[in-house]
């Protein structure tokens, strides 16, 4: 090829990328577990990725184009970035998520995760936004049932963690109405899995999520097994993280004709016993672990498991990682590799 063939399929290229300009998402709380899944999957999917992370629960990573800013997300400084960038789209993850410590110091929460939620959205209602899709949770529909809970079920959060979050989506989708702008209010389940290529994973060693107790205690108590389900323990509905962030990135990209405001569950839709958790476990992840039975916890619901019908009918989601072999071969693989 000659060289002014050479040059002019260089213009060529650089044209085309000028006509495709790569848009850019703010992911607040981005380099958490769950931001970590997701904000790999974006940037794979070519978008450029602002995360917004103060790293007091994050794990810091650098790639080609994302950005870091250190910053808290109300920040006035995150809203004249958003300005500047023109950044239509915005992922709200950030948030304290342990519901036992909420109960203990309800204020820390309601000051993050909705007061300072509410000044991030005063921040940027007038801005040109398209879409926001916020991290709700299942902890807004309190003591569960043992039917599948749809997003019409009653709204009766047991702890200051649920309350601040059940608040978070009114004020959304009540500024996203009047500002005319789409709004997902994702009613997150109980994420697990593991991506040992990303570190996508347990690191936050504070979090009493279920595998992170499973994986660094030698001892494993189950709260409880005298409650109304087949092996007397609590059920619930484990959701990949994989399959949580491929929802995420499907509404991001979804059309948006008019604006509209979504209260969505995002899990799996199967239900998973505590015993058999804990038993699978020992079976292929950890063969030394004990297991043994605690006393119940004061609150604890009997089951919650999710109605999912309505966001895999809105972005045709199968959430097909979400089964408790794959999580295990997930956690298994992240386990070796520490």
């Amino acid at each position: 090829m000659t060289s002014k063939k050479l040059m002019e399929k260089k213009l060529k290229k650089n044209f085309i990328m000028k006509q495709h300009k790569i848009e850019t998402i703010l992911v607040t709380g981005g380099f958490g577990y769950l931001g970590t899944s997701l904000v790999n999957l974006l940037l794979k999917k070519n978008y450029k990725v602002a995360v917004v992370d103060n790293l007091c629960n994050g794990k810091k990573f650098k790639k080609k184009n994302l950005i870091h800013l250190n910053q808290n997300f109300s920040s006035k400084v995150i809203t004249n970035f958003i300005k500047k960038k023109n950044i239509k789209k915005i992922i709200h993850l950030a948030a304290y998520i342990d519901a036992e410590e909420s109960v203990n110091n309800p204020v820390k929460y309601f000051q993050n995760n909705l007061i300072e939620f509410k000044k991030f959205l005063e921040n940027i209602k007038n801005l040109n936004l398209k879409k926001i899709i916020f991290a709700s949770s299942a902890a807004v529909y309190g003591n569960g049932s043992k039917k599948k809970i749809d997003e019409r079920f009653d709204t009766k959060p047991v702890s200051p963690y649920g309350l601040s979050k059940l608040q978070g989506e009114k004020l959304l989708g009540f500024i996203a109405k009047k500002k005319s702008f789409s709004s997902y209010s994702l009613r997150f389940f109980n994420i697990a899995g593991a991506n040992v290529n990303i570190g996508c994973g347990p690191f936050n060693k504070s979090y009493k999520h279920i595998f992170n107790i499973l994986l660094k205690k030698k001892i494993f108590f189950i709260n409880g097994n005298n409650y109304d389900t087949k092996d007397g323990t609590c059920v619930r509905d484990y959701v990949n993280v994989s399959d949580v962030s491929e929802a995420i990135y499907k509404l991001l990209k979804r059309n948006e004709i008019n604006p509209n405001n979504y209260i969505l569950n995002c899990g799996s839709g199967k239900g998973i016993s505590v015993k058999l958790i804990a038993n699978e476990f020992k079976k292929k992840v950890k063969n030394d672990l004990l297991i043994k039975v605690g006393k119940k916890r004061k609150g604890d619901p009997t089951s919650i498991i999710s109605n999912n019908l309505k966001i895999k009918k809105l972005i045709s989601i199968k959430f097909k990682n979400s089964n408790l072999s794959k999580i295990l071969n997930e956690y298994d693989q992240w386990n070796k590799s520490k």
